[in-house]
């Protein structure tokens, strides 16, 4: 190999591998002060019940093990109802909304995504400014995508462990009853016993799902989106977030051009990478389509008024009258 061609994989390399941010806790102290004491013991023991669960559930385990090794906090925001949980980017901090307590598997599955995103902001590649919105497109799904993934697995070994719980209690109980319990548990067993196939399916079935129904997050996004570029009525959602981060940093996130960035976001907590899972086209040929990612954020529920070809016209006009593409910054 030449010394240029040694170069060049250095320089490759040196791209792929992004640095591990600093997390910005500056807001968190501030979050704290205005609680009473009563408020702190019931998010003490709301997490317990969270901590609690990943001795039933390995890949909350991991995720939490993830966390904590990596500086990233949990907490419970108690005024948020439109969502189970939301990450904020920059600060490595992960929060639960009350709706996720509702269910064992809600709390494993809404704690697993919001960590995944965390994961994901760690590795750079959640995007809050871009050139361009169907590239824009691509990342937000790619990344929501992998965290509904991991999501999908933790729900299900929840509800393993659950049936797990009820024939470890069943002596007494009606024959059909177990052996309905014990069916169904094997069923689920089965489905999740080749983890990287598991995920592949789910992460695949992520934008299946979008294609079929409305999705109040392209509603959302579009809205944040079209909002930055002034478009007239259009005005994002206020989810009346309890924790709010001043700031996000701008940063384009993830380059899924680059194949190594790009299969990266198939890798674990731990090791393993579920993307070997899939065949060699299905990544570029569903994912990384651009027909795709409009449809991803033209299912808003409410069929809003702003639409991908307004975003676009947008976006034509700023960059005539700049003379070059424009980074839009989608954080506060």
């Amino acid at each position: 190999m030449t010394n240029t061609a040694k170069k060049a994989l250095r320089e490759n390399f040196r791209r792929d591998r992004k640095p591990a941010p600093k997390w910005d806790k500056s807001d968190l102290e501030a979050y704290y002060a205005g609680h009473d004491d009563a408020r702190k013991a019931q998010d003490a023991a709301s997490l317990s019940r969270l901590f609690n669960l990943a001795a039933k559930v390995p890949v909350l385990k991991e995720a939490l093990d993830w966390a904590k090794e990596h500086d990233v906090d949990v907490i419970v925001d108690r005024t948020s109802r439109g969502v189970g949980g939301y990450y904020s980017l920059g600060s490595g901090i992960v929060v639960l909304s009350l709706p996720a307590f509702v269910s064992d598997a809600t709390l494993a599955g809404v704690a697993v995504h919001e960590i995944r995103h965390a994961w994901q902001d760690h590795q750079d590649m959640i995007p809050t400014a871009d050139y361009a919105y169907t590239d824009y497109n691509i990342k937000i799904a790619l990344i929501e995508a992998d965290a509904t993934a991991h999501q999908r697995l933790a729900e299900k070994q929840a509800r393993i462990a659950e049936r797990q719980g009820i024939l470890e209690r069943s002596p007494g109980m009606k024959k059909e009853f177990i052996e309905s319990h014990k069916a169904g548990l094997l069923k689920q067993q089965a489905e999740i016993a080749d983890t990287p196939a598991f995920l592949w399916k789910a992460f695949r079935g992520w934008y299946e799902g979008v294609q079929r129904r409305s999705y109040t997050y392209g509603d959302a996004s579009m809205k944040i989106y079209g909002e930055k570029l002034g478009i007239p009525g259009v005005k994002k959602k206020d989810y009346n977030f309890e924790f709010r981060k001043k700031s996000a940093p701008v940063t384009t996130g993830l380059d899924y051009t680059r194949s190594e960035q790009l299969r990266r976001l198939g890798k674990g907590f731990r090791t393993g990478n579920y993307f070997n899972a899939a065949n060699s086209d299905e990544l570029p040929r569903y994912m990384l389509s651009r027909t795709a990612s409009s449809v991803f954020f033209s299912k808003g529920k409410y069929r809003p008024a702003l639409t991908v070809n307004e975003i676009r016209r947008r976006e034509l006009r700023l960059r005539a009258h700049k003379g070059k593409r424009t980074l839009v910054h989608m954080g506060e």
